[in-house]
């Protein structure tokens, strides 16, 4: 993410508070499940809009890293720690079903 980015994300908290942040990135999240679905369910070929809805969700993620000051090395500490925990058991048994 580029200075220019971060600075209106900046200047978006500043002028309309944490609160807005953090609702448009749950509305964004919701606009982004639905591209999902349409793709999944319905069989669109919704390629550019799942770009587009995708870019605007890790936009409120940034938002909301800046809220509770969470750094990129906390965040891939946590996902590196939880992934093995969560998966490893899952993919041997998907791999002994084959």
């Amino acid at each position: 993410m580029n200075e220019k980015t971060k600075q209106i994300i900046s200047e978006i908290q500043k002028y309309k508070g944490e609160n807005f942040a953090i609702l448009c990135g749950v509305e964004e999240m919701a606009e982004f499940s639905k591209e999902l679905l349409k793709n999944i369910n319905r069989g669109h070929d919704n390629r550019d809009d799942i770009i587009k809805e995708l870019a605007d969700v890790i936009i409120c993620l940034e938002h909301i890293k800046k809220i509770y000051d969470i750094t990129d090395t906390e965040l891939f500490d946590i996902i590196n720690e939880k992934m093995p925990r969560k998966w490893s058991d899952k993919i041997e048994k998907w791999k002994s079903e084959n």
